[in-house]
């Protein structure tokens, strides 16, 4: 549903299954940005992040947590931005728009 959302504000979306289908989608098609759950089936997203910086790429992260450590593990894993859940789509554009500030 947020990939629709965030659609239809715009922007192109893609969505994978799991963690380690994400790491392909990212090194397959490079985005500009990648929204990031910390926990994925598979691979949690900490994981994910670290695994993409590994491979060189510095895609800006948007992770999206409910868990209160989510803002100190998204900085941990080098993530651009954070956005605290439940939230608005508002915020989450607003998140978007900061990170692909910093990732320009």
């Amino acid at each position: 549903m947020l990939a629709e959302r965030i659609a239809h504000a715009g922007y192109r979306t893609a969505v994978a299954v799991d963690g380690f289908r994400a790491l392909d989608v990212v090194l397959e098609r490079e985005p500009d940005l990648v929204l990031c759950d910390l926990y994925l089936p598979n691979q949690d997203g900490e994981t994910f992040i670290r695994r993409l910086r590994a491979a060189g790429k510095r895609t800006p992260v948007v992770v999206m947590s409910a868990a209160f450590d989510g803002a100190v593990i998204a900085q941990r894993a080098e993530a651009t931005g954070f956005l605290a859940k439940p939230f608005q789509m508002s915020d989450a554009l607003a998140a978007i728009e900061r990170a692909m500030a910093v990732g320009r």
